[in-house]
């Protein structure tokens, strides 16, 4: 999208936090970076978490309005719905604001959930959601079904095609063979970032009280993350990338 809208005559700007590992790749799409302190809205009603986020805000909100009016801004697009500094920073500048809404994982605690939609049904002009679900959900929420658009991420469906019955070998020899999985066992696979709200532990436990049972063996894939013991109570990280785990799922 950077590329684009610099062959279009558009310069941008992006603001990212100084731990950002994106910075080469936006220059290298032809934007400008700026360092600012990241700020980001966190699903807790600890008055502690909020104690420290009510600093970083402040200094979030200062670092990108200095940004907005170095750059001459004529319109900040807020790429995920919990970096709050931006909407208020373009609001006192009175530069128009679009904050993109990517998840439904926001619609809990339900209080910080209301508070929040009150504060983007002010602060933004726009909401881009990217699916019919997190519109529907900002809407329930109060937001104006007049200001919300859905827009979907950009996915190439080519990269999905069937696979031939050759690069299914091809592939369990590259992937699943160093494993250790017997041939013919059956695979489940799940693959996404390793965070306590993407519920690898839901995948790793299955099942519940049904009557037909598959055994086997399933691999949750992603980055590597910090804790290391599944519970049923808490949504854990697991100790590497490459996690595995023996699982039984029940099915009627």
């Amino acid at each position: 999208m950077l590329a684009f809208l610099k062959s279009n005559g558009v310069d941008c700007v992006v603001a990212l936090p100084k731990s950002s590992p994106y910075a080469g790749r936006y220059h290298d799409a032809g934007a400008s970076t700026a360092f600012v302190r990241a700020a980001r809205i966190r699903r807790s009603i600890n008055p502690i978490v909020w104690a420290g986020f009510a600093a970083n805000l402040a200094m979030g909100v200062q670092s990108l309005g200095s940004v907005i009016e170095n750059s001459g801004a004529d319109l900040v697009h807020v790429n995920m719905e919990t970096a709050v500094a931006g909407p208020i920073a373009a609001k006192l500048r009175r530069v128009p604001c679009v904050v993109h809404v990517r998840s439904t994982s926001i619609a809990r605690p339900a209080p910080v959930f209301k508070a929040f939609v009150a504060f983007l049904s002010r602060y933004s002009d726009r909401v881009v959601a990217i699916s019919n679900a997190v519109r529907d959900l900002m809407i329930s929420g109060g937001f104006p079904e007049s200001r919300i658009d859905t827009i979907y991420d950009p996915i190439d469906v080519g990269k999905f095609r069937p696979r031939s019955a050759n690069e299914k070998n091809i592939l369990r020899e590259k992937i699943i063979a160093p494993l250790g999985v017997p041939d013919g066992a059956p695979i489940l696979g799940l693959i996404g970032r390793m965070n306590p709200i993407k519920g690898q532990d839901v995948f790793l436990e299955g099942g519940g009280d049904r009557r037909k049972r598959i055994q086997g063996r399933a691999f949750p894939a992603g980055r590597r993350p910090r804790r290391t013991t599944p519970s049923a109570h808490t949504r854990p990280d697991f100790a590497n990338s490459r996690p595995t785990s023996e699982f039984r799922i029940e099915c009627a």
